[in-house]
């Protein structure tokens, strides 16, 4: 199933339009979901090493035991079954050991594997949602604004002029904070696609 986000465009970042609204609305879900989901996994992966330690753990003990493992004779000698048998069960101690030498290497490539997924979420994700917050209190205080001047009576063209030429500068500065959340989210759905897989790889 391929899931679809339409295009954030620059060109309709400065209209502000409801369809514009909406596709950021959109996107921005989307960067929550995901980092939901990256915390997810980072739990889930988390409990396993912890189950895979404990296995560790009882398998080298397991290991240990066969590889330590003697038969009592009865009478003077072993017979060729009984150091068959011996050698069997210090041959899959061995082996136990091995495979566990094997999981060790793998939970210090799982523990970077997790510390690498955790800084994208914190880093890259947080950084976008840090500035949906700059760009919601800019929005904010840009649509304050235009209401405020709305309310100003046409017969004072001072106070007028005075508010217009705010006006122009915050609609610069919203026009300008816009742009760099698109730009932040796009440059996100890009490094999603190389540093998050990467780290998977």
């Amino acid at each position: 199933m391929v899931l679809k986000l339409p295009p954030l465009e620059f060109t309709e970042a400065l209209t502000d339009s409801p369809e514009f609204r909406e596709k950021l609305r959109q996107h921005e879900n989307e960067l929550e979901n995901t980092s939901n989901a990256i915390k997810s996994l980072i739990k889930k992966l988390n409990e396993v090493m912890v189950a895979n330690k404990t296995l560790s753990k009882a398998s080298r003990g397991v290991a240990e035991t066969l590889k330590s493992f003697k038969f009592f004779v009865v009478g003077s000698k072993q017979t060729e079954e009984e150091r068959d048998i011996e050698s069997s069960l210090s041959y899959m101690g061995e082996v136990l050991h091995r495979i566990e030498e094997a999981r060790d290497a793998l939970n210090v490539s799982s523990e970077t594997y997790l510390k690498k997924l955790d800084e994208f979420r914190k880093t890259t994700i947080g950084k976008a949602k840090n500035k949906k917050k700059e760009f919601d209190k800019t929005t904010q205080r840009y649509c304050t604004m235009i209401e405020n001047n709305m309310k100003i009576p046409t017969k004072r063209s001072d106070l007028f002029q005075e508010a217009d030429a705010n006006l122009q500068m915050h609609t610069k500065k919203f026009r300008e904070e816009t742009l760099d959340n698109v730009f932040l989210l796009q440059q996100v759905q890009e490094r999603k696609k190389f540093d998050f897989v990467e780290t998977v790889n």
